[in-house]
């Protein structure tokens, strides 16, 4: 609960932000370019793509740990090879 609590305190916080800062204005990255685009649009877009990228570190990170405190073997680059057979 506290989670949802301060996740949507922070997206008012974002929203309030975008909508003071709205903006049109020129971006060129690489070969693309976007003569008149809005700030508020490229804040929310940066803030929900850090989001979704956070989302996805911190899944894999506990897919990781479950994996390791369940004893699960994880795949090695060392191939079948590296199977020891004491007998």
């Amino acid at each position: 609960m506290k989670r949802l609590i301060l996740g949507l305190v922070f997206a008012i916080l974002v929203a309030i932000f975008a909508l003071q800062n709205n903006r049109p204005f020129a971006i060129r990255f690489l070969f693309w370019q976007f003569p008149r685009i809005s700030e508020a649009l490229v804040i929310i877009a940066s803030v929900l793509l850090g989001v979704i990228l956070g989302a996805i570190l911190a899944w894999r990170e506990r897919l990781r740990r479950q994996n390791q405190s369940a004893g699960t073997v994880t795949p090695t680059s060392h191939g079948p090879e590296s199977i020891h057979d004491p007998h």
